[in-house]
This record gives C-alpha cells, sequence and structure tokens, in this order.
C-alpha cells in the first residue's frame, strides 16, 4: 500500500514483489508525499516505509514561429503559421493562444484560440494586418500559449514595407548620332501593391530636346522618350537620369548616352606674343588639329577686328596685299597674323581671340598680345622748358601747331549741321570725334565728356580718312547722315523742338589723353579751351537738305580714339611736356 498526503491506494504484494504503479489526476504544481505501508497477514504486523515527496510539473510543449521577418504591405494583411509541438502522446489537454504585446498599428487574429500539441506539430495560421498609416520599418509582435501550467512565447519579426515601383527602359546605354535622334521605352513595374500614377521627368539631360510622348505613366503602360541632337552637343558620355515619382516615392534611374559626333580640337604653339607699338609685327603660330570620329577639314579661323588694340589692327597672311581676317585651313601647320599698332597705341596687355569654326562648331583659342612701348616711347621727350633771352636777341619762332574750333551750329526741325575749322597754323592728322549735346542736363566744360555722359540725345561724327589732314585756315561741315556721321553712337528723335538748346565739341574725347586725340595750339600755351561752342537754339525757318543715306560705308574704328575708358596708363609711358617761354 501506499498513500499520499490526499490519496490512499492498496496493492496485494508476495515476497521479492517488485512494485510499479502509474499516478494519474495530479495537479501541476501540488507537492505530493508517498510512503509505503505493508502488511504481514502471518502476524498481521505493519512496516512503513519512509515518506518521499515529489511536486507535479507540467507536460512540456513547444511554441515556435518564423525566424525571418515577415513582409507586409501598410494597408494590408499577410498570413504565416505557427508551430505547437510536444513529445509527449498523448498531451494531457488543450493549450491556450492568444496575442502579447505588439505595436498598436498591427492586428493579430489567429484561426483558433485552443489546440491540442502533437510530436509532430500542429500548425496554427495567425494573419498579420498592417495599418495605412503605420511607419515602414521592422516591429516585434509576442505571441503567447498557455496549458497545464506551463506558458510559452514566441517572437514573431514583422517588417512593414511601403508599396513602391521600379522603372525599366528598352536600352540602358543608348547611342546618338549627329543630327538623329534615339527613341527610349520607358515602362514600371508594381511592387507590394502599387497602384498610383507616376510622373515622368529627366534631369541633367545632354540635349535641351528631350521629351516624353506624355509624362504620366500607370502600371502597365509604356510611355516614349526621344532624345534629339543639337548641333552645339559635342561627342562623348553623358549621365542623366529618368525620375520617377507619385508622391510618396521617387525612384531614379540612371543612363549613360553615348553622342557619337565628329570632333576637332586645335592647339597652338603658343598663346602669348609681344609686339611694338608703332610697328608692323608678324608673328608664326603653329597649330595642330586632332580630327576625330570622321571629322573633315576644312578649319576656319576667324579674327575680331573689335578686340584689336587702340588704334591697331590684325590678320592672316600679311604676305599678301589684302589683310584677311579669316582664313581656311586644309592642315594642321603654320599660320601667320599680322598685328599692326600706332605710335599712340597704349602699352598694355589685350586679348585676341581666334574663333575657329567647321562644319557650324565654334571652338576659341586665346592668344594674348603684350603691347611694348616703341623706341620712340622709350627715348627721351622733347621738354620745352622757359626760355630767357637778353636783350636785343630775337624773339623765338611761333609756336606750330593745328587749332580746332567749332565756328557754326545750324539746328533745324529735322536735322543738326556743324561748321568746324582749323585756325591753328599746322594741319591737323590726327582722326578726332566731334559731338553735338542736344539739351544736355549740363553743357559740356572739357574734353572726354561725350554727349552720352551729359544727356540722353546726341549726335557723333568721326572725322578720318579722306577728312584729312585738314589744312589751317579749312573749313568741314558735318550733317546728320553724312560720310562720317556715327549713327551706333548717336540718339536722336527728330523733329526736334523749337528753341532746344543744342551744343557742339569738336576733338571731344581721346580716353588715353587729357587734351583729345590733336594736340592743338591753345592745349601748348595753356590757354582758355576753345573747342566748345553753343548754346544754339533749333530754328523753324531753316530748310537744310538731310545728307543722302550712306549705310554701305565702313568707317575704320581701329584708327579712331577710343571714347570710353581706356587700360590704365603704363607707368613707363612718357610724355611731352611744354612749358610757356619767358623773354626779357
Amino acid at each position: 500500500m501506499y498513500q499520499s498526503s490526499n490519496s490512499t491506494q492498496t496493492i496485494r504484494a508476495e515476497t521479492t514483489y517488485s512494485l510499479a504503479t502509474i499516478a494519474r489526476n495530479l495537479i501541476p504544481g501540488q507537492t505530493y508525499t508517498f510512503t509505503v505501508d505493508v502488511l504481514d497477514k502471518t502476524d498481521q504486523r505493519v512496516s512503513h516505509s519512509e515518506s518521499a515527496s515529489v511536486t507535479i510539473a507540467g507536460a512540456e510543449f513547444t511554441l515556435s514561429a518564423p525566424s525571418a521577418p515577415l513582409q507586409v504591405i501598410a494597408g494590408q494583411t499577410v498570413t504565416t503559421d505557427l508551430t505547437l509541438s510536444t513529445s509527449l502522446t498523448p498531451y494531457p489537454e488543450q493549450i491556450a493562444l492568444y496575442p502579447g504585446a505588439h505595436s498598436g498599428g498591427l492586428g493579430l487574429n489567429l484561426s483558433g484560440n485552443l489546440a491540442t500539441p502533437t510530436p509532430v506539430g500542429v500548425t496554427l495560421p495567425i494573419s498579420i494586418t498592417a495599418g495605412a498609416s503605420m511607419p515602414y520599418g521592422i516591429y516585434t509582435a509576442t505571441l503567447l500559449a498557455k496549458g497545464n501550467g506551463v506558458q510559452h512565447t514566441a517572437e514573431l519579426q514583422i517588417e512593414v514595407i511601403a508599396p513602391t515601383f521600379a522603372l525599366h527602359a528598352t536600352q540602358n546605354q543608348p547611342t546618338l548620332s549627329e543630327n538623329g535622334s534615339v527613341v527610349l521605352s520607358i515602362t514600371a513595374d508594381r511592387l507590394y501593391g502599387h497602384t498610383a500614377p507616376i510622373w515622368l521627368e529627366v534631369v541633367d539631360s545632354p540635349s535641351p530636346l528631350t521629351k516624353f510622348d506624355e509624362q504620366q505613366l500607370e502600371i502597365g503602360q509604356t510611355r516614349t522618350l526621344t532624345i534629339t541632337d543639337v548641333p552645339f552637343l559635342d561627342g562623348g558620355d553623358y549621365t542623366y537620369q529618368i525620375v520617377g515619382t507619385d508622391g510618396v516615392n521617387e525612384i531614379v534611374f540612371t543612363q549613360t548616352l553615348t553622342v557619337f559626333k565628329p570632333v576637332y580640337n586645335l592647339i597652338l604653339s603658343q598663346n602669348e606674343i609681344t609686339a611694338t607699338a608703332g610697328m608692323a609685327n608678324t608673328f608664326h603660330l603653329t597649330l595642330d588639329a586632332n580630327l576625330d570620329n570622321g571629322w573633315t577639314w576644312p578649319v576656319t579661323l576667324l579674327l575680331d577686328p573689335q578686340s584689336a588694340p587702340p588704334r591697331g589692327q590684325f590678320g592672316f597672311n600679311p604676305s599678301t596685299s589684302d589683310l584677311k581676317t579669316y582664313v581656311a585651313l586644309t592642315e594642321s601647320g603654320q599660320i601667320d597674323i599680322l598685328i599692326e599698332t600706332q605710335p599712340k597705341t597704349p602699352p598694355g596687355t589685350y586679348l585676341l581671340p581666334i574663333i575657329a569654326e567647321s562644319n557650324g562648331r565654334q571652338k576659341t583659342l586665346e592668344v594674348w598680345v603684350n603691347v611694348a612701348q616703341s623706341v620712340a616711347q622709350q627715348s627721351a621727350h622733347t621738354v620745352y622748358l622757359p626760355l630767357i633771352l637778353k636783350a636785343g636777341t630775337p624773339p623765338p619762332p611761333v609756336l606750330t601747331a593745328p587749332d580746332l574750333v567749332v565756328t557754326q551750329i545750324v539746328a533745324a526741325a529735322d536735322t543738326v549741321q556743324l561748321i568746324i575749322q582749323n585756325q591753328g597754323n599746322a594741319p591737323v592728322t590726327d582722326a578726332f570725334w566731334v559731338d553735338a549735346y542736344i539739351n544736355p542736363l549740363t553743357p559740356p566744360t572739357a574734353v572726354n565728356q561725350t554727349w552720352d555722359m551729359l544727356g540722353e540725345q546726341g549726335l557723333a561724327w568721326a572725322v578720318e580718312g579722306t577728312a584729312l589732314p585738314i589744312q589751317a585756315g579749312d573749313i568741314l561741315t558735318l550733317t546728320v547722315g553724312d560720310t562720317y556721321y556715327w549713327a551706333t553712337l548717336s540718339n536722336v528723335t527728330f523733329p526736334l523742338a523749337l528753341d532746344l538748346p543744342i551744343y557742339a565739341q569738336v576733338d571731344s574725347a581721346d580716353a588715353y589723353n587729357s587734351y583729345g586725340a590733336v594736340l592743338e595750339t591753345h592745349e601748348i600755351s595753356g590757354d582758355s579751351y576753345n573747342n566748345i561752342a553753343g548754346p544754339m537754339g533749333v530754328s523753324a525757318a531753316l530748310n537744310l537738305e538731310p545728307a543722302p543715306s550712306l549705310s554701305g560705308l565702313q568707317l575704320n574704328l581701329a584708327d579712331l580714339p577710343p571714347r570710353g575708358p581706356g587700360p590704365t596708363a603704363n607707368p613707363e609711358y612718357l610724355y611731352t611736356i611744354y612749358l610757356q617761354a619767358i623773354l626779357r
């Protein structure tokens, strides 16, 4: 017989009998005490064994979940399986299952809340729903299982992902030929349940002629992207991006476009030359041309006459009588450039751009021209010092120089006419400007005050070429529209209002000198400045004939003094100083 703290059981046994029994309906977690009593029926004696205590453990089981993160799209539901297993056959009772801790945006739903584990394992489906507004990321959900006094937990990794898409093109490395186009078909693949429309654009496009047939793309549709060549697009590889966005996702698809075009590169043997003021300087430059991808000759070189140094000119092939500003080359080799300056060309550094053009494509080569002082500029200059004469000594010779003045201003409603005269005793040989000031804000008072500095309307004439020399005593009439009228530097609105004040200044500008382009007697002797006349009002009684149109005439700007600010004066540039002679 054995007994526990709460039950007794009697068993008949013979001598040397081995006792084995199973205790049933024991409560897990309860402690039981066991003793064995032996009754000898012969003499009715009872023997007691020692007591033994035991605490009953619950029947063991295992709850397992997938170890890899379970992907679920925000706003959607997925299903996976849990496994409930045990080594006991049969398991004494059912196990209760229910969700544990998890994010509030997740919903966990078990297909059943009770199950009996088996050695091979029982499959328990569970559904996971992610809220539509859940942030994308990885979350952990806990599942609980309790039964027969035992509790186990399992952790489920859940990755909430966003609906998105992928872009594809029919060509990943397209090739564009000269004057051609390349056409790409763009499609999108749905990922993770994507349904929103996609807007397409191209970033860093190599050509301005790049466009979609339609920029909105739905899943399953195809859009066409066309890239068209333009003349200024050089050959080579260009990286650009096809970007698609649905308002949430931005997908960037990078492509490389290879532009196959004939190209040429030009290299000059030198980029800096030195010329001497007042001399004709010839330079020999070697040009290397590398022609690739089928480029063909000729290559034309052009010089911009406007970039010549003041009072200078240049051109190609000085051995010919006709100095040209362009030359066509059929092979690499030597080119000759003539740079001709006048003694009054200010020393300094000037940029000479050479433009190379072939098949409509241009490249610019830069040559820096250093204009050095002429020998005359570097030599000692004449200085007129005070001259002291003794009594009886003949007077010094009269100063010989030109002297320009405006003798008359004639203004009518539809034209303006100036009459200038050389009242000096020497001819005028240098080109010079004449300005007329129409109703200036302030009247002109000094040289280098051109009309546009003092008012809104004015006229400019350039006296040079066949008008020179102007002999002593000669006069010259200047009229709006005549040979010497410079329309691009003038601004006037006809008819002019009556009595509108008009001023005029002869030898009005030379940015490199404080006396103008012509050194006159009053400037040498220090007398009053006499190159300005006016004001003269517009008269209704005058009826001047307008000058004939001379639109085909080309004035030579290189021979004229600059009207605007010139380069900084060279500190080594020496000037002639005239001092007044004093007689006793």
